[in-house]
């Protein structure tokens, strides 16, 4: 599918699940997205290197809340304070979000 599709360089940085890293040497964004669809997924690599890195806001969309539980289980081992998940399980849920922050 990526064959035909015309990747740029992130302007913000991306940590891809499948390395719990940035993208490094010669990998490339195809091959890190076609990866993390077909093999298991470094969750709490990618969650500990956004917390080292002083992210303290998680947004989780969709239903459910397994990946809030897991940053919270991360932050709990790290002993970090003022870390703080929203779950927007809803199309409606994620509008008001945004519409908070306008």
């Amino acid at each position: 599918y990526f064959k035909n599709v015309t990747f740029h360089e992130p302007q913000i940085p991306v940590i891809y699940n499948y390395t719990g890293k940035e993208k490094e040497g010669e990998e490339t964004i195809p091959y890190l997205l076609e990866m993390q669809v077909q093999n298991g997924v470094r969750m709490r690599e990618t969650i500990n290197l956004m917390l080292d890195r002083g992210v303290k806001r998680f947004v989780e969309i969709g239903p459910g809340k397994a990946l809030s539980g897991f940053v919270k289980r991360c932050v709990k081992v790290k002993n970090i304070n003022d870390v703080i998940c929203v779950n927007l399980e809803t199309s409606e849920d994620v509008k008001d979000f945004l519409a908070s922050y306008q």
